[in-house]
């Protein structure tokens, strides 16, 4: 557990809980989850879960979460709630108090937000963030802390912008004791392994297969025979011979001889 040095110092110039610390977190777009995420387990690993549940019931809650009392200056201070959800549903996107509300319900957990007076007292933005937030089926009584900050110091006439969120644990606690202390009843889990006692199927392995064989033998093809029947019988069909080779003397064609006919003339008959 790290101190982070510029929120750290922002939170004891601005709410004076010298009681309390500012911790580090990783400030890649997601640092709102894993702010939680750190204070829930105790290390940043459930951060990408928790953006999308937290999505999720921005969609499906989205009437509920627009009832808060300060909608009206939440729409001043924050983008609307449709780019919100947008947002969310990316990683590595920045988060806003619509965000936060909706987390809170993931979690089931209050959430402490902090916004630290660094542009006075008067400034909007200090007075309507600093909240507490309810969330809708709350499973313990223990809270969690975050921090709006900034990955830069404040710098003095200038009006200041907060683009980082922090956990904020007490100085005298360790990590350890503070994920030890909460019991959550939420069904997170940090790593992919299951619980023990609880029996997971696995699928049966092939055998190996001989380096020489393909993995798939291909089935040989069927050969397919065409059988011609022969003429039916009432088809009538002409048979012609072949003719001896000609002599290139001889014409094409020989002219048959013709038969002569032969007349027989008869003797007269007596009675003629």
């Amino acid at each position: 557990m790290e101190v982070d040095p510029v929120a750290d110092k922002i939170l004891q110039h601005c709410h004076f809980q010298q009681d309390h610390k500012a911790i580090k977190s990783t400030g890649d777009g997601d640092c709102l989850f894993n702010s939680v995420s750190t204070l829930l387990v105790g290390d940043e690993s459930l951060a990408t879960e928790l953006r999308y549940k937290t999505c999720i019931e921005m969609f499906i809650n989205k009437e509920e979460l627009q009832r808060h009392k300060d909608r009206a200056s939440f729409c001043l201070l924050s983008p609307t709630y449709d780019a919100a959800m947008k947002d969310c549903a990316r990683p590595r996107q920045y988060s806003c108090i619509w965000t936060i509300l909706a987390l809170a319900n993931v979690v089931k957990v209050p959430i402490d937000i902090i916004y630290p007076c660094v542009n006075g007292t008067k400034d909007l933005a200090f007075q309507k963030l600093n909240i507490k937030t309810s969330p809708s089926d709350p499973s313990c009584d223990n809270k969690i802390k975050i921090m709006w900050s900034s990955t830069t110091a404040p710098k003095p006439n200038k009006l200041w912008t907060p683009n980082h969120f922090v956990p904020v644990v007490p100085a005298s606690a360790t990590l350890s004791a503070i994920t030890t202390d909460i019991n959550f009843s939420f069904n997170f889990q940090s790593k992919s392994t299951p619980k023990p006692g609880i029996h997971t199927a696995t699928k049966p392995t092939s055998p190996p297969s001989s380096p020489h064989l393909s993995k798939s033998t291909p089935k040989p093809r069927k050969r397919t025979t065409f059988v011609i029947s022969p003429l039916s019988p009432h088809r009538p069909t002409t048979q012609v011979s072949p003719s001896p080779p000609s002599s290139p003397h001889q014409s094409k064609s020989t002219p048959k001889p013709r038969k002569r006919t032969k007349f027989v003339i008869s003797p007269l008959s007596p009675h003629r």
